[in-house]
Order: C-alpha cells, then sequence, then structure tokens
C-alpha cells in the first residue's frame, strides 16, 4: 500500500478495504511543514514480520488485537482532523507519535535505532514522528517546522542512517536536498 499511496501523490486517506482502494480523500498539509525520513539501512525480510503479525492477529494476541482496535480509533480521528479548516498541525503532530507509541508498545515492531531517531525527531521540533513500514528496521518520518528541519537532519545524520527531506506533492513522491 505503501507504493500505491505515493503513486497516487499528495497527503490521502485511503481506504483499502476493496481492491484496487477506490476511496481515496485529498488533503492539503499547510505550508511551512516538512516531513524528513530516516531510512535505518536495517536489513529485514517484510514478509516474516508480516506473517508474525499474521499469525498473532490470528491467535488474537492481546496485545495486537488493543492495537486494531485502537489503532482504528486513531485513523478516524486523523482523518477527522485533516478534515478541519485550518489543521490543528500540533495535534496531528500528536496523533503521528500515538500512532508510533502503539506500533511500539502493542506491535512490538520498533527498534533501538527507530526509537533514537523518533526521539531525536521531538527533541529537534518535530511536531510528531513515527516508524513507518512493516517495522523491525525501514524507515520513520517526522513531520517538521520548515524552520527545524536543517537542524532535525543534522541530528539524524549523526545516526546510522540515511536521511531525506520532502513534503505532500500532488504529482507524487518527491525527493529534496538540503
Amino acid at each position: 500500500m505503501d507504493m500505491y499511496s505515493s503513486g497516487l501523490g499528495g497527503l490521502i486517506y485511503l481506504d483499502s478495504s476493496s481492491r484496487p482502494p477506490h476511496d481515496v480523500e485529498r488533503f492539503v498539509l499547510p505550508d511551512g511543514y516538512d516531513i524528513v525520513i530516516a531510512d535505518t539501512l536495517t536489513p529485514r525480510n517484510t514478509s516474516d514480520v508480516i506473517s508474525d503479525k499474521r499469525r498473532r492477529y490470528e491467535a488474537k494476541e492481546p496485545q495486537i488485537m488493543k492495537y486494531v482496535e485502537t489503532t482504528e480509533d486513531l485513523i478516524k480521528e486523523i482523518r477527522e482532523l485533516l478534515k478541519g479548516s485550518p489543521i490543528d498541525i500540533q495535534r496531528l503532530g500528536l496523533l503521528v507519535h500515538k500512532s508510533h507509541i502503539l506500533l511500539r508498545d502493542h506491535m512490538g515492531v520498533s527498534t533501538n535505532l527507530l526509537e533514537e531517531g523518533v526521539e531525536r525527531s521531538l527533541k529537534n521540533g518535530a511536531l510528531g514522528a513515527k516508524l513507518t513500514g512493516t517495522g523491525m528496521g525501514g524507515c520513520l518520518f517526522a513531520l517538521v517546522p520548515t524552520d527545524k528541519t536543517k537542524g532535525l537532519v543534522n541530528s539524524l545524520s549523526e545516526l546510522p542512517v540515511k536521511v531525506y527531506v520532502t513534503s505532500p506533492s500532488e504529482k507524487g513522491v518527491t525527493v529534496d536536498t538540503l
């Protein structure tokens, strides 16, 4: 789904309950904010991580069931927030970080490096930060005011990660450098 949504471009809500997903809502992030991505370059087998999640879900493991229940409500809250005018960007950042906490505490898919990246992001001006993708490596992203981007990039660059700066584009994924 990451590639599908990235290809569509913009900031979107994608209902993937049908194939292909056809319920797509588009939102506009206010000017003055960047998305900083840090790729941990950590090798992992994505299918193994997904298989483990599926196994835990089928076994109705309490932590994963709590994650599913809580995340559905969180997604609804983020969607409603994005419909607001103006968007409460501070609240959005808090909800992004809350999503990370759920992934860390209930799904158990964070790593020490992802945690360090999220912590540095928040300490360096990000409004919210979270791991993205299947976890156990991969990437994190941070929503950051543009005037804080350079400091955040410098801090993350001290870690063994590759850092990118981008913003939602109606054209699809774009990557800018400082």
